[in-house]
């Protein structure tokens, strides 16, 4: 519904954050009015704060979504100016690095199925080494691992993906797909959180965000997490949770 669309905007606003992150699925069938309205949401957010975007399968629901999504997003896309058409996305603020994924693809209509393809596993191997030191945030649209929904759609590579983010030892991912708020860990490390849609208006997954304030203590990373959630146009605060990153372990 966009008017609670507008409402969650409207509160996200209040919170005056340094980087909004969005996890994909802004359209229906990636129909080229669908993706302008989208872009039209996007300047919004934009004039709150830097914005990154990573695709869902729905905005890549056809093979001739892909190249207009691409065009009309760009800059949401690929917010540290690089153009390439192409993921991992990269985007540094302050102390933590953002890294993008792509894992929408065009599919049948039945399936909802997801890809992160060899070349992105392989620069986001490279790029979680290289921003080691920093708090390290990566973006996807499936959930990382296997069993988090249907079969048919899931990440059709997760272990893959999982294995990567092991051995860089990535702090956190954000994902959406499954419409409903979550958090769990894939290892003794990496936290994972999932976003119920930003204009739901069933009380069963209300339109919800996440705020993230990361600071540096000493030698460890502190994470405070809260989650919104928007009721009739009121905002209500309804889990906030401290996590800390040590050498060995996620607490």
């Amino acid at each position: 519904m966009r008017a609670t669309l507008d409402c969650l905007t409207n509160h996200v606003e209040k919170k005056e954050p340094d980087v909004i992150a969005v996890t994909g699925d802004l359209v229906q069938i990636g129909l080229a009015s669908e993706i302008d309205q989208a872009a039209q949401w996007l300047d919004s957010l934009s004039k709150i704060a830097k914005v990154v975007l990573v695709p869902g399968n729905h905005d890549f629901y056809q093979a001739d979504s892909v190249a207009y999504a691409c065009e009309s997003w760009a800059q949401y896309l690929w917010p540290d100016g690089n153009k390439r058409s192409t993921f991992p996305s990269v985007i540094r603020a302050g102390n933590t690095t953002i890294i993008g994924l792509s894992s929408a693809q065009p599919e049948p209509f039945w399936s909802a199925r997801g890809m992160v393809d060899e070349r992105q596993l392989n620069e986001l191997e490279k790029i979680l080494q290289d921003s080691t030191g920093s708090m390290r945030c990566v973006l996807i649209h499936h959930p990382p691992i296997e069993g988090r929904c249907a079969g048919r759609k899931a990440l059709r590579n997760s272990k893959a993906l999982q294995e990567v983010l092991d051995r860089g030892r990535a702090e956190f991912v954000l994902h959406g797909h499954v419409h409903r708020n979550t958090e769990y860990c894939i290892n003794d490390y990496t936290k994972v959180f999932s976003t119920a849609s930003a204009s739901n208006a069933l009380r069963h997954a209300s339109s919800s965000f996440r705020i993230f304030d990361v600071v540096r203590d000493q030698s460890d990373w502190r994470m405070v997490s809260t989650l919104e959630v928007v009721h009739d146009s009121r905002c209500e605060e309804i889990m906030t949770s401290e996590i800390v990153w040590k050498d060995t372990a996620l607490r």
